[in-house]
């Protein structure tokens, strides 16, 4: 009697972990996720070419280059998944300072890619909302000289802020529109000229904006329901063996 008591229980409760698998693989492809993108930063000045690169979202370095000591911040927000109204939001800052010497004009380019190495390609933000798009690129210095432009790069389009004499103004924004039928992909860059020698540092930033937009989820949502199923599988295997 104990043992026909027992069967059902064992059974029931293999029934509701398979269930809660199933739940929990449903749920994973229903939740909003990530998706993937990586930084490459490339630094040229005066022939010389720097490139650093992060598989994530956010990208910090410090380096020297041609009489420039820089420090480098590079963050991607918003790149959330469908219905998110916001879009790609892609932020570079430059702090840095220079020697004695003669100092050379200094490009700074952040690209949105789609892995972690050097050699990767652009990431694409994938279905937008709308066919058209509007795109920001928002710049703002500090310091006492040269001055700086700001560049958002969508596709093909470019909108360009500056440029700003650095001291002489606080902030200048631009806005233009992009063509995103198809998804789009994002970079910008930040060009830093006329700069005297600086016994204190200066700070650039450059803001692009794309708004509009969503960006599909990234694959780990799917791989976490496939990596349910052989769990599903076994619970099956166990209940036909209970059941002999």
């Amino acid at each position: 009697m104990m043992q026909r008591l027992v069967r059902p229980i064992t059974r029931f409760n293999g029934l509701l972990r398979g269930a809660a698998i199933a739940a929990l693989g449903m749920a994973a492809l229903a939740m909003p996720g990530r998706a993937e993108a990586g930084i490459r930063l490339t630094l040229t000045s005066a022939g010389t070419t720097q490139v650093f690169v992060s598989g994530t979202d956010a990208l910090q370095a410090s380096t020297s280059i041609d009489g420039y000591t820089l420090v480098l911040n590079t963050v991607l927000t918003n790149f959330l998944t469908n219905p998110n109204p916001v879009g790609g939001t892609l932020v570079t800052s430059v702090a840095y300072n220079t020697g004695a010497g003669p100092v050379s004009d200094l490009s700074v380019l952040a690209e949105v890619i789609s892995g972690a190495l050097a050699t990767s390609p652009l990431g694409t933000f994938t279905s937008p909302n709308n066919t058209a798009s509007p795109v920001i690129t928002d710049v703002s210095a500090n310091g006492t000289s040269g001055q700086v432009t700001g560049m958002t790069f969508v596709n093909t389009t470019v909108v360009s802020a500056g440029p700003l004499t650095i001291g002489a103004l606080a902030e200048i924004a631009n806005t233009g529109v992009a063509n995103t039928t198809g998804g789009y992909t994002l970079r910008n860059s930040l060009l830093i000229q006329g700069v005297a020698p600086l016994s204190t540092s200066q700070n650039t930033t450059v803001r692009s904006a794309v708004t509009n937009v969503a960006a599909v989820p990234e694959p780990a949502t799917v791989a976490m329901v496939l990596s349910a199923l052989p769990l599903m599988g076994l619970g099956v295997l166990r209940r036909r063996r209970l059941a002999k």
